[in-house]
């Protein structure tokens, strides 16, 4: 599933292309997404300039200029947003016609979705509840005081989009990984300071995945079929059997909540 850098890769390379644009067709090759689509839905928006993509976690949001409504995308497991006609059209679901430039939504398995609505509304029920990851207000506090009372291991954790959004199974395990903090440790014996290291190393490796335009494993592509390279500096992650890049030992894998977790079993020891 593309986590915030992958999102935000994708925001990046559509912001140059289509914003300041006006939409003037839509096109529903597929309507059964996560929620089914319907033309009718889209009428608002036609004839309306694009104002600004934003991020909130995982989500994208289309800001129209003399409008209180937006449209938000989420990708799913597979979802890809490609500009212009993409090579494979199998699995092109939607299609956003902005002036000259067309951009496409695919996505294999569906999961994904585009609601158009009013901004308020979708702020209150689709957007996730938690602070961004990478907003100015993120802080160790922040954490602390919604976490450190939870008797739920800290990956698990990071990953609850009601606490803190953008974070899945990929960048949790890498930001534990360079904190120095096993993922199974437990959220109510970790303490301040724990919490601290924990934004510090969220805002280094977020950042470091954003510029190598997050990772391509298998179905992440983004602007004119590009792929990502933060998969080429895992620290942990996908690496069982490899030396962890701090202490050479070698990286163990486990399941946690039905997902492969990557950790060093020297550097992250459960306190």
């Amino acid at each position: 599933m593309p986590e915030l850098p992958e999102v935000e890769t994708v925001r990046r390379s559509l912001q140059p292309a289509i914003q300041g644009r006006v939409l003037t067709q839509i096109s529903i090759l597929e309507p059964r997404l996560r929620f089914p689509v319907r033309a009718e839905q889209f009428e608002p928006y036609f004839g309306r300039r694009l104002k600004k993509i934003r991020r909130h976690g995982k989500y994208l949001v289309m800001l129209f200029q003399d409008s209180e409504s937006a449209i938000v995308i989420h990708l799913g497991m597979t979802g890809r947003i490609l500009i212009a006609q993409p090579r494979e059209t199998k699995w092109v679901h939607f299609k956003f016609l902005f002036e000259t430039t067309e951009v496409a939504y695919i996505d294999p398995r569906r999961f994904g979705f585009i609601i158009p609505g009013k901004l308020e509304a979708l702020k209150k029920n689709i957007l996730p509840g938690g602070m961004d990851a990478l907003s100015p207000k993120m802080n160790g506090e922040y954490l602390f005081v919604n976490l450190a009372h939870r008797k739920t291991s800290i990956k698990d954790a990071l990953m609850n989009q009601a606490v803190l959004a953008g974070l899945g199974n990929i960048y949790a395990s890498e930001i534990l990984s360079d904190a120095h903090i096993h993922p199974a440790s437990q959220c109510f014996n970790l303490d301040l300071d724990a919490y601290k290291s924990i934004v510090q190393s969220m805002t280094k490796i977020l950042k470091i995945a954003i510029r190598n335009k997050g990772t391509s494993m298998s179905d992440f592509y983004y602007g004119y079929g590009q792929q990502g390279k933060y998969q080429n500096l895992f620290r942990v992650y996908d690496r069982q059997g490899l030396p962890c890049p701090d202490c050479n030992t070698l990286i163990e894998k486990m399941i946690q909540s039905n997902r492969s977790t990557y950790y060093c079993p020297l550097c992250q020891k459960i306190p």
